[in-house]
C-alpha cells in the first residue's frame, strides 16, 4: 500500500501532524514561493490545511503527495468534508523517492517536514540524495525546496559522558532494540554512559516515543549534521538561501533532555556541553540561470 514501514500508529501519527501543524507553517511561510506549492509526504494533509486557509496564498495550486494508503485516504476525506478553504487543493498517493514525481521546471515550492529521515532510513542515503536531485529537477528556476526536519551534531563521532538522572532502562532497551547501527558504549560509575555523541542524542530524541517504539527503532535521526545537509543540498544542485539553520528544539532541551541527562566532555564529571543542533531549517534555491 506505499508504507515505508509497517509498524506505525498510524492514529499517534495523525494527531501529532494536526498538533504542529500551525506552528510548522509559522515556521514556513516566509520563505514558500506562491503559485504551485507541494507538500511531499503529507500525512494527513494539516500543512496543506494551514496553506489553504492562509489569504496570502489564496491564488496558489496545493498538492499534497502521501505514499500510505491510510494517510492518503484522510487527505481525500478532509477534502470531501470541505476542510481546506482553497478549492485548488488534490491529493494523489504516490511513491517517494524513486522517480519524478512532477514535469521539469513545474513546482514553484516544494515542502518536505520530517520526510527525508525516514527516506535515509527505511530506502538508503541514495535513494535521499535522488529525491533531493528530481526534487531540484521539479523546480522552476528561482523556487524553492523547503525542508524541515531532525539534524544530528556536527561532531556525531565525539565521545561524550552522558550522566543519566533515571532511565537506565530506557537506554539499555534502546541499546537493545536498535537496528540502523550497533551502538558502543560503556557504563562508567553507574550513571555515566560513555558513548558517542550521535547515539546519545539518537536515544534522548527516541526514548518518548513508546506509542511507535517499534517504528522509531528503524529510522536515523543523526546521521547528518547540519552542514552535511547544506553540501547535500549543494551536490544536488540547489544554492542554499537565507533562513537556513540548524537548531536545538528549545522545548525537547527543556521537557525531555535536560530533565534525565546531561552531557559532559568524556572523563570531565563538572563540565557540561551545550545541546547540539536536533532539528534544521534549509531553503534550497534552484538557481534562476
Amino acid at each position: 500500500e506505499g508504507e515505508l514501514t509497517e509498524t506505525r500508529d498510524y492514529n499517534t501519527y495523525a494527531r501529532a501532524f494536526d498538533t504542529g501543524a500551525a506552528r510548522k507553517w509559522t515556521q514556513l511561510r516566509e520563505v514558500v514561493k506562491p503559485g504551485r506549492i507541494v507538500d511531499v509526504g503529507c500525512g494527513v494533509g494539516s500543512l496543506l490545511h494551514e496553506a489553504a486557509n492562509d489569504p496570502a496564498f489564496a491564488e496558489s495550486d496545493l498538492y499534497g503527495i502521501e505514499a500510505a494508503r491510510p494517510l492518503y485516504d484522510e487527505c481525500v476525506h478532509r477534502r470531501g468534508q470541505g476542510a481546506f478553504e482553497n478549492p485548488n487543493t488534490f491529493f494523489f498517493q504516490r511513491t517517494i523517492g524513486q522517480g519524478a514525481l512532477f514535469p521539469p521546471a513545474s513546482v514553484d515550492t516544494t515542502l518536505t517536514v520530517a520526510l527525508c529521515h525516514e527516506l535515509y532510513s527505511y530506502l538508503g542515503e541514495a535513494t535521499l540524495r535522488g529525491f533531493m536531485a528530481a526534487t531540484r529537477e521539479h523546480t522552476v528556476p528561482g523556487g524553492v525546496w523547503v525542508d524541515l526536519d531532525v539534524c544530528g551534531p556536527e561532531d556525531g563521532d565525539r565521545v561524550v559522558w552522558m550522566e543519566l538522572h533515571d532511565q537506565r532502562d530506557s537506554w539499555e532497551r534502546f541499546v537493545a532494540d536498535w537496528i540502523p547501527e550497533k551502538v558502543e558504549y560503556e557504563l562508567r560509575e553507574e550513571r555515566y554512559v560513555e558513548t558517542k555523541l550521535r547515539w546519545a542524542m539518537e536515544w534522548l530524541s527516541k526514548k518518548d516515543y513508546t506509542d511507535n517504539w517499534e517504528s522509531e527503532m528503524h529510522e536515523a535521526f543523526c546521521f547528518w549534521g547540519y552542514s552535511d545537509w547544506e553540501r547535500a543540498a549543494r551536490e544536488a544542485g540547489f544554492e542554499v538561501a537565507p533562513g537556513s539553520h540548524g537548531f536545538a528544539n528549545p522545548w525537547l532541551v527543556e521537557h525531555r533532555f535536560a530533565p534525565v541527562a546531561t552531557l559532559r566532555p568524556a572523563g570531565e564529571r563538572d563540565a557540561a556541553l551545550p545541546w547540539p543542533d536536533t532539528h534544521l531549517r534549509l531553503v534550497a534555491r534552484r538557481p534562476a540561470a
